[in-house]
C-alpha cells in the first residue's frame, strides 16, 4: 500500500482546462512487471478503489508507450489547432530568412573609456577579455568590483584584461565619479 501525494493539476491543452487525470506509471526493477494506470483524482472513490494491474511486459515497454502518449498529445493539439502549426511554420520560416548573427564581437567605439584611452576590441584580439556588465546601485555589481580588480591584476601578464561596461545610462560626470 502505498499513497501518492497531488500537490497540483495538470493543465489538459485538448480540453482547455484544468484535468483531473494522473496517469501513474508502475514497475517493478527484479521482474518485467509494469503498467500505467489513469486515475480521476477529483473522484475520491476511484482513487481509494484504484487498483495497479501489473503486466509483463517487454523491459523498454514503459518507455516507449510514454513517448507514443506524449507523441500522440502533441499530435492531436496541433491538429485541432491549425493556428498553433501556422505559427510554428511561419516562425520555422522566419529563421531560415533572418541574417546569421556575426560571431565576432562588436567594437566598442561608442562611449566613454575611464582608467583608459579608447581601445578598440581589434586591440584585444587573441587575448582573454572579461566584459563585466554593470550599474551603479546594483548592489552585487559593486561588490564584484574589488574581485574583478585583484582578477585583473593577478592574471595582467597573461593576454587578460577585465573591461567594465556601464548600461543603466547615468551622466557620465556620476560614472567617472564612482569610478574614481
Amino acid at each position: 500500500m502505498f499513497s501518492i501525494p497531488v500537490t497540483e493539476f495538470s493543465y489538459d491543452n485538448e480540453d482547455k482546462k484544468q484535468t483531473f487525470i494522473l496517469e501513474i506509471c508502475a514497475f517493478d526493477p527484479k521482474s518485467d512487471q509494469c503498467c500505467i494506470q489513469k486515475i480521476d483524482v477529483s473522484d475520491q472513490t476511484s482513487v481509494k478503489k484504484c487498483k495497479l494491474t501489473m503486466e509483463s511486459r517487454k523491459p523498454t515497454w514503459l518507455l516507449d508507450e510514454i513517448k507514443r502518449r506524449s507523441r500522440a498529445r502533441l499530435e492531436r493539439t496541433v491538429a485541432r489547432s491549425n493556428c498553433v502549426a501556422d505559427e510554428i511554420k511561419a516562425e520555422e520560416e522566419k529563421r531560415k530568412a533572418e541574417p546569421k548573427p556575426d560571431p565576432h564581437a562588436p567594437e566598442l567605439s561608442s562611449g566613454q573609456w575611464f582608467n583608459t584611452d579608447s581601445r578598440s576590441l581589434k586591440e584585444f584580439r587573441g587575448k582573454y577579455v572579461l566584459l563585466d556588465f554593470w550599474f551603479i546601485g546594483c548592489g552585487p555589481c559593486e561588490r564584484a568590483i574589488p574581485n574583478l580588480k585583484q582578477v585583473q591584476q593577478q592574471f595582467r601578464d597573461q593576454n587578460f584584461t577585465v573591461i567594465g561596461v556601464h548600461i543603466a545610462g547615468q551622466q557620465v560626470d556620476t560614472v567617472r565619479q564612482f569610478v574614481e
